[in-house]
């Protein structure tokens, strides 16, 4: 009796971190969205079609890696043997991912502001903040995998972390 109740006390707590992350993701998706929505708002009919097509590429990277973090926590809804540790240190190694790729993006942005013309000053500002929005959500996702995979902690102890920084999180919005 006393195993059951340990190992659904595990599985609830396996569950709330993969539903926790996936929100977390979830949340990422939207303001990726937001931000190359801008960012293509921004320089349609000022750039030249093939300077166009070299941001849509590097905006592909961005959404190419933030695909395969959804896919990953995903697949962590579908059942999975992965210790909490591994599903940290994979989550940790997404998000970084995926931010080196936002952060390309926005430079390949910055490096463009010439075109945007008078008013570029104001646009910029507006991207600054979406792209803040968005490394801010993937530093979310980056501390959770942190936290997950620290290996000398036991694994209820960052489970409960894990449940206190989301907490800190739902209390900041």
């Amino acid at each position: 009796m006393r195993e059951r109740q340990r190992k659904v006390k595990i599985m609830s707590s396996r569950a709330y971190v993969v539903e926790a992350i996936n929100r977390l993701v979830d949340r990422s998706c939207e303001n990726y969205l937001e931000f190359s929505g801008l960012l293509d708002e921004q320089m349609e009919g000022r750039l030249p079609l093939k300077e166009r097509q070299k941001g849509w590429l590097s905006g592909f990277d961005a959404a190419e890696g933030l695909l395969k973090l959804k896919i990953y926590t995903e697949s962590l809804r579908n059942g999975c043997d992965s210790t909490l540790v591994e599903i940290g240190q994979e989550i940790y190694q997404k998000s970084r991912a995926c931010d080196r790729a936002v952060t390309a993006r926005y430079w390949w942005y910055l490096d463009h502001l010439g075109w945007l013309g008078y008013d570029g000053d104001s646009l910029q500002r507006s991207a600054a903040t979406s792209v803040g929005a968005l490394e801010e959500a993937l530093r979310r996702i980056e501390k959770a995998g942190l936290i997950l995979k620290e290996d000398d902690i036991p694994e209820p102890v960052r489970v409960c972390q894990l449940r206190e920084y989301v907490k800190t999180l739902s209390e900041d919005c």
